[in-house]
């Protein structure tokens, strides 16, 4: 039998507003630098990773024949949009900091336009699907650490919390679509080889954006008042190590729901951790209490 997405599970774009603004600090989180640097690697490639996984999606929309399907294909797309949105903003802000940015984003842009005139809209898909089961894993990590919610910068725990849960919540509709259009063995084998070529490509390039961040001088130092508590500086090579292998230590943390991946009879919320998102939900909820102006 394949697996549902749970019942309490919406693929809903939320209309947010964090409010960045050049004087939020550029090192927002005041435990490993690693990690900042990471988040901030990753989010200068999500505008034009997201754009990516709406136009190999759209490409079969369709094709895709069952209505609940179309349904959750038409709230991914809404919600990859904000997403896009929503980073865009905080990247024009890491920018003015950082001017490597400017080369990772070229860099993201460059293996993904390569990727649009070498293959197939089938395998297009395939390396979307690759890249989701990443962020999926990654969001699952992120939801469930206490520890960067309370050292993160807090419109920047927002941002990431928002679009952990989300990615939570759309986690199997690149999946589900590739199953429908390229299901069988043929697609089984195709979506392991690029699950493969995804990987070293992938983390390859996260390795040399962080390089780039931390080799590079911020422009721009945030207020007194917002820097993050100063922490005991970590050499690169010992605070990615630590970072990666032991705390939070995320290969560890991945490793074996990444391998499940190569499992024949995978299927995304094999994994069910919908529990977090609900747990999130609520926690926006009394956020949005709080902020909402006193009725008269």
């Amino acid at each position: 039998m394949i697996p549902t997405k749970p019942d309490c599970i919406t693929i809903k774009a939320r209309k947010v507003d964090f409010g960045f603004s050049t004087e939020l600090p550029y090192r927002w989180y005041s435990g490993n630098p690693a990690i900042f640097n990471f988040c901030n690697a990753i989010s200068i490639m999500f505008p034009i990773g997201e754009q990516f996984f709406i136009d190999s999606v759209r490409h079969y929309k369709d094709k895709i024949t069952d209505p609940v399907l179309r349904e959750e294909v038409a709230g991914f797309i809404a919600q990859e949009a904000m997403h896009s949105k929503q980073h865009d903003l905080c990247n024009q802000v890491l920018k003015v900091q950082n001017k490597q940015m400017f080369v990772i984003e070229k860099v993201a842009k460059l293996f993904l336009d390569t990727s649009r005139h070498i293959y197939p809209a089938r395998t297009l898909l395939a390396i979307s699907c690759a890249l989701e089961h990443f962020t999926a894993l990654f969001a699952d990590q992120l939801l469930n650490s206490a520890a960067f919610r309370r050292l993160a910068h807090p419109v920047y725990a927002e941002l990431w919390l928002w679009h952990a849960v989300e990615e939570t919540e759309h986690k199997a509709v690149c999946f589900d679509v590739y199953q429908q259009v390229a299901g069988g063995p043929l697609g089984y084998i195709e979506r392991c080889l690029v699950m493969l070529l995804v990987s070293v490509c992938m983390l390859t390039a996260i390795l040399l954006s962080a390089i780039l961040m931390i080799i590079a001088n911020p422009k721009k130092s945030a207020p007194e008042q917002d820097k993050p508590k100063p922490v005991a500086k970590k050499p690169f090579a010992t605070g990615w190590i630590r970072y990666l292998f032991i705390k939070p230590g995320i290969v560890p943390y991945i490793m074996v729901p990444y391998f499940r991946y190569y499992s024949p009879f995978f299927h995304p919320w094999k994994h069910d951790n919908s529990e977090l998102v609900e747990r999130w939900k609520a926690h926006y909820a009394n956020l949005r209490a709080a902020s909402a102006p006193a009725q008269p």
